[in-house]
């Protein structure tokens, strides 16, 4: 017998092509994308970057930050030049 000693549920297969449709679908709304990782940020520091990118922009555009896997990112902007979801990805 397993017991699981988390309380978070696990991410269903919807779930994560709703994640794909978002990401895709702001790549339409904008005309720029930028990739970017990062490592032991503290949460107030990253928490102040995203209320700063929240506020619209000249034409009325919020920023949209999107975490998540690598292989997830991969499968919304496509994983190879052909399979690109958008041109010059």
């Amino acid at each position: 017998l397993q017991v699981a000693l988390t309380q978070t549920a696990k991410k269903t297969r919807e779930h994560k092509a709703g994640i794909i449709q978002d990401v895709r679908a702001e790549i339409d709304d904008h005309d720029t994308l930028y990739l970017f990782s990062y490592e032991n940020m503290r949460s107030n520091k990253f928490k102040k970057i995203r209320m700063e990118m929240r506020a619209p922009d000249m034409e009325g555009k919020r920023s949209r930050i999107f975490l998540g896997k690598n292989k997830l990112m991969q499968i919304a902007l496509g994983r190879t030049p052909e399979g690109e979801y958008s041109d010059n990805l």
